[in-house]
Formats: C-alpha cells, structure tokens, sequence
C-alpha cells in the first residue's frame, strides 16, 4: 500500500519510509516464520512449509520489483500489473499457511481459542487488501477484479466482525468466513463490546473515505487518498484493544455509560421484536394484495362515515341535547378534579 501511495504522491516522503520499514519487517517476520526462530516454531508440516516456502519466493520477487520500480520511477501499465499479480499471489499463499497453521493448533489443543485469535487477525490484513484494491482500481489495473475484490474484502470484514460479536454455531459457508467448518463461541466482555462498537464505527467512516476515493477525479484524489490513509490508521489503532482481548481472553476498561443511555438501549431492543412482526406483517399483506382492498374499503368507509357526521351535526335537536348535557355536567361540579372526587 505504502509502494502505491508514493506513486500517487501521496505524502512522498513518508509513505517511502512506510515503505521501507514495512518490507523490513516483513521481510524478518517471514524468514522467522519459515525457519523457526526463539518462541516461533517452524512449520509444524510439510505442507505449511511448502506454501510458506513458495511465498517466501514469490515475496522476494515482489520486493525487488518495487525497490526497481521506485528506484527508476517506472510505473508502467505492465510493471504494476506484474506487482498486482504477485502482490495476490503472496497473500494467497501467506493466507493459505495461516489457515493450516490455525487449524493445527484447533486440532492440537481445542481449548485454545485459535479461530477466534486467527478470525480476529484476518481483520488487519483485509483493511490493508482493501486499500490497495482501490489504489490499483484507480490506477486502472485490473478494474473489474479490483473493484469485485474490494467488494469482497469488506464483506468479509462485516461478516468477521458480526461472527466475533455473536459466535459461530453449526459451521458456516458464507463467502469470505475464515475457517467455515469450525465454530466458536460469541464475546460477552462488555469491555470488547464497547471495543468492537468502537471499531465497527470507525471502520464505516474509512470504507466512506475510499468509496470517495473511487469516485473521486483527479484533482481530489491525493486528498481522499489521504484521508483514507489517515481513517486506516484510526481503525487499525481502534482495533488493538480488540486483538489483544481475542488473543489474551481478558480486556479492561471504564465504561462510561450513563443510566439515560443504557435506559434508551434497553427501550430500543424492547421495540425490536414487536417491529420484526410488524415488518413480516406488512410485508405479508402488501405481497398478498390485501393491503390495497384494505385501503380501498377503508377511504370509502371514511367517506361514508363523514357524511353520517354532517347529517347528525345538522340535527337542531341532537345539537340542542349535547348543549343541554354540557350545562348540566358544568353545574354538577365546576371542575373535572371536584367531580371526579364526588
């Protein structure tokens, strides 16, 4: 992403920086991950190691096509199509390692919260895939795939962030679910939930900023791009809290509610399951046809019952007996109060 930005031009400088700092450690994160090293095992399979392995090659050539790329300024249709290409091809292969390392763990120790931890992971790198399936839609690299693409990722970021809130039960195979087949149960810490409430608010204003992306000319693009940059960051810190709750099963904090708020929560999930049948109800007649000969019988009803009033508002007798009854309750008592306690 950071490679993509200092095409741009956004924030040049910095983003070249990111860059660099950003394939460091990746780069030792990988070869660490494929060797072993201190408290990170090697691959526990062959072939976890096979498809770390052929990342590894395919992330040494991606790195090497950016550095030349940067360094000759060259930003050809073909050169980063070639870096797109193998910009997918790693996170494939990198993605792939990471299911089959989670599901060694699930089958070594099932108590270990493994899914929950691999699920709540994911996250971070779907806001990255995201961004630079924008960055390459706008800079007309693979539209359709890119555009599809980002679609995809942000469905599944939705789909992973409801699945941690509520659990997963009976296995799923919804598009884009990390490890379909294995369940998990739901978060109950109040503090995570005030946490993912936190993130899920944060996350709709950067999907916002890139959606302004896409649609945006080239005159405002750095500018969105940059605020895009800048809502990532915002989520990605937002969701610290978070990933250390799923990894460590513990989370504090000092919630700040107050009783009005938690009183109107309260008040609003209590009218919810009256307006689910309320909507299956309306629906049901609008689809049957029954709402309109509902509707037409009650207008005729209505005008009907309007000329009834007219002609009993006309009756000199009918209008003499109302007066004669209201003179008659006045003098009973001189107010509603005295005549309630009579």
């Amino acid at each position: 992403r950071m490679y993509l930005q200092v095409i741009k031009g956004v924030d040049v400088q910095v983003s070249r920086t990111a860059f660099m700092l950003a394939v460091g450690d990746a780069t030792a994160s990988l070869r660490k991950t494929l060797k072993g090293y201190d408290s990170i095992p090697a691959p526990p399979t062959q072939a976890i190691g096979n498809v770390l392995l052929r990342g590894w090659n395919q992330w040494e050539e991606l790195e090497a096509e950016m550095r030349i790329s940067l360094d000759s300024t060259d930003y050809s249709f073909d050169t980063l199509t070639k870096t797109m290409t193998l910009s997918k091809s790693v996170d494939t292969d990198l993605n792939a390692a990471f299911e089959q390392y989670v599901t060694s763990a699930a089958a070594a120790q099932p108590n270990l919260p493994s899914v929950i931890w691999g699920v709540s992971q994911r996250q971070t790198s779907l806001l990255q895939r995201m961004f630079v399936e924008v960055l390459f839609l706008r800079m007309d690299i693979a539209v359709e795939t890119n555009r599809a693409g980002f679609q995809q990722s942000f469905a599944a970021f939705e789909l992973s962030h409801w699945e941690l809130l509520k659990g997963r039960r009976n296995s799923t195979q919804a598009l884009g679910s990390f490890l379909p087949d294995l369940d998990f149960p739901g978060t109950s810490n109040a503090c995570a939930l005030d946490a993912m409430l936190d993130v899920m608010g944060k996350f709709s204003m950067m999907k916002s900023s890139l959606q302004e992306v896409m649609a945006s000319n080239s005159t405002s693009e750095q500018a969105a791009i940059h605020r895009a940059d800048k809502e990532s960051a915002i989520v990605l810190n937002a969701m610290k809290p978070v990933l250390s709750f799923y990894e460590t099963g513990s989370l504090s904090c000092t919630l700040t509610h107050s009783t009005a708020m938690w009183e109107a929560a309260i008040d609003g999930l209590s009218r919810l399951p009256y307006l689910f049948f309320k909507m299956e109800s309306e629906f049901a007649l609008v689809e049957s046809g029954l709402s309109e000969v509902w509707l037409k019988k009650a207008a005729a009803d209505l005008i009907n019952q309007k000329g009834f009033i007219r002609t009993e508002a006309s009756d000199f007798q009918l209008v003499q007996a109302f007066l004669a009854f209201k003179r008659g309750w006045d003098s009973y008592r001189p107010t509603d109060a005295e005549r309630l306690l009579s």
